[in-house]
């Protein structure tokens, strides 16, 4: 027996015509799309491969849905006197009827009144059942119309998003920006929303509407259970961010999660992050008093590196250059977990707990090679930390000792 998902009533079938989309043909295009190699899915292996399956299973998709809230189906019923249109409608009293239309219009009642209170339509299909007209406004052709009802199911309505928001086909921002490089979405819409913005995409396009569909992780529980405000286990972001700060939130749900899979979030696992960005203010607050009493700090460069006289500046400025290089192909491999975890073990473990410990006497007597070296691997750990936490990192971008002319976010990636 069906039951409602939500408070568990008996569901009683009621069939209704519906309209649906032949999706065969959309789903060849955006099949081939993405076995040509225009559009890639990461993580590839198993999502490529349910991605293949759905869309070589298609069945027609049914559009329709007999709800109110949305935008009605473009479709206008001609009305000839016939009984084949049936209606609910509203009275000036806001008393409810229902019945075919011709049975109002015999007891002198218009088509007008009719259709300003109009609830529901539905009609008899086949070859005895109306003729219908598709048009956002209603024909003016001198004949009579009863509108359908009946809304689009909203993933119609999303899968053209990518399009539609854009001005196509005429807008520049259409022009410029479709198709987008990446589309960044959890996994569990591939079907409902991904693949479907790629079939409506092509049909009306001839494009992919993006290169890459990179398919994040799924916040769950500590107990691996989906977050619903029916299990009662929904944590509110924005009292997490009130908390402990948006940066915090952010790096706790990037870090330890892999594309396509679950990662579990806890309160704990956040807070662990906000201290991770104490621990970099700290080491800004660090150096900046470490570098007041010297005259000039010279910015690290080429020439300095060949005059470094300590091993332990030559082993930062190695290892700082190699967390740069693994950093930027993570991130360009789309491992942002990865690049997360070799950011914070680097920041918090070489620098702070090694480096800094290990050099506190050089920066107390203003040895200025030591200062310019670990100004210049802040400098650095900032940068690669900006995408994972932006505000904390511009704040403290704009107080260092050296003063650059434009904010963090917009400077220029580091070399590998």
């Amino acid at each position: 027996m069906a039951t409602c998902y939500k408070c568990g009533s008996v569901l009683e079938p009621l069939p209704v015509p519906q309209w649906y989309v032949k999706t065969k043909p959309l789903a060849e295009l955006a099949l081939k799309a993405v076995q040509e190699g225009k559009t890639t899915i990461v993580p590839l292996k198993r999502f490529e491969k349910m991605y293949i399956d759905w869309l070589t299973n298609i069945l027609d998709w049914n559009i329709s849905r007999q709800i109110v809230w949305g935008p009605r189906i473009p479709v206008w019923y001609e009305y000839t006197g016939a009984s084949n249109i049936w209606v609910y409608w509203l009275d000036q009293n806001n008393k409810l009827h229902q019945g075919n239309v011709r049975q109002f219009v015999d007891q002198g009642i218009s088509l007008a009144e009719i259709k300003k209170g109009l609830q529901r339509s539905w009609v008899i299909t086949g070859e005895s059942g109306p003729r219908y007209v598709i048009s956002v406004d209603e024909p003016n052709d001198g004949n009579q119309y009863i509108p359908e009802t009946d809304t689009f199911d909203t993933w119609f309505l999303s899968s053209q998003w990518p399009f539609t928001t854009l001005g196509f086909p005429d807008n520049e921002d259409f022009k410029y920006f479709y198709p987008t490089s990446v589309l960044d979405t959890m996994w569990d819409i591939l079907f409902f929303w991904v693949a479907r913005m790629m079939m409506m995409g092509l049909y009306r396009t001839g494009k992919v509407p993006f290169e890459v569909i990179h398919l994040h992780s799924r916040v769950v529980d500590t107990h691996g259970q989906k977050m619903a405000k029916s299990r009662g286990n929904v944590m509110n972001p924005i009292d997490m961010t009130d908390k402990y700060g948006a940066d915090a939130l952010r790096f706790a749900l990037i870090f330890g999660a892999g594309p396509g899979s679950d990662i579990a979030i806890s309160e704990d696992k956040i807070r662990g992050m906000r201290n991770f960005a104490n621990k970099l203010w700290n080491i800004g607050r660090f150096i900046h008093l470490s570098v007041e009493s010297a005259s000039t700090i010279p910015f690290y460069d080429a020439k300095m590196h060949q005059q470094l006289k300590n091993p332990e500046d030559r082993r930062i400025i190695t290892e700082v250059n190699m967390l740069t290089s693994g950093v930027t192909g993570d991130i360009e491999k789309y491992r942002f977990s990865v690049a997360a975890q070799k950011i914070y073990d680097f920041t918090w473990h070489r620098l702070a707990d090694i480096y800094l410990e290990q050099n506190k006497d050089r920066f107390k007597k203003g040895d200025t090679q030591a200062l310019s070296v670990v100004l210049h691997v802040y400098h650095r750990i900032l940068k690669l930390l900006h995408p994972f936490m932006p505000f904390i990192t511009e704040e403290i971008w704009s107080k260092l000792p050296h003063k650059f002319n434009q904010p963090l976010i917009i400077s220029a990636w580091p070399d590998k």
